[in-house]
């Protein structure tokens, strides 16, 4: 994930991003607890299993040598990325940048980052039967509530208990668990940085003349 947010804004460039080996090592967070020739030596070997399982090319370019990245599609297939569109119609979910920008990527374990993706992937207000989660998104029902309970406690997953009818219970009733993002992941304020980024990608620079003057 963290390639396709380096990558992302570079589409002209073939989706791919040329930098030096030591910035990869601070985006893969190498640096945390090693020297820098470690680091680096880090960064370029995680760089080389991603490229083993085919979901990147990469390449040195420049006098400096610096490593040119090239985004393949997330299937392992080897073939060109292709982003979601017109001509693409794989799903996708959006992942809003503050999770890289505002560290989130260091606060979340993999459970609760699994069921953020999840989250994200529903509507609000959803239900999510732990059981099921196993046949409907591939992993156990513990790594649901474990990461449920990590997202509650951040603040950034509301959980609602609601009862409904439930005909086959000895009362009738049911309860269930209603959830909904909250915080910076919440709805209003997703689609808050949508609407901004919408706007800065079709705003008219400054410095470019409007051709209908």
């Amino acid at each position: 994930m963290l390639l396709y947010g380096i990558i992302s804004s570079d589409a002209h460039d073939g989706w791919s991003t040329t930098l030096p080996i030591q910035v990869w090592a601070r985006a893969f967070d190498t640096t945390a607890t090693a020297t820098a020739a470690s680091a680096s030596n880090a960064a370029s070997k995680i760089l080389t299993r991603l490229e083993d399982r085919q979901l990147i090319t990469r390449a040195r370019k420049g006098r400096e040598r610096n490593v040119r990245v090239t985004l393949l599609r997330e299937d392992g297939s080897g073939k060109a990325y292709q982003r979601p569109g017109l001509n693409n119609e794989d799903r996708f979910f959006r992942l809003p940048h503050i999770f890289w920008t505002e560290g989130w990527y260091k606060d979340l374990d993999l459970p609760a980052t699994a069921m953020l993706l999840v989250a994200l992937h529903e509507k609000p207000g959803f239900q999510l039967p732990a059981e099921k989660v196993p046949f409907w998104y591939g992993w156990s029902a513990d790594t649901a509530e474990r990461g449920f309970k990590r997202l509650q406690e951040l603040h950034v997953l509301s959980i609602t208990e609601r009862v409904k009818k439930a005909p086959l219970s000895p009362t009738g009733l049911t309860t269930v668990n209603e959830y909904n993002l909250a915080g910076p992941f919440g709805q209003d304020q997703i689609n808050a940085l949508v609407n901004k980024y919408s706007r800065s990608r079709t705003r008219t620079p400054m410095n470019q003349e409007d051709p209908k003057k």
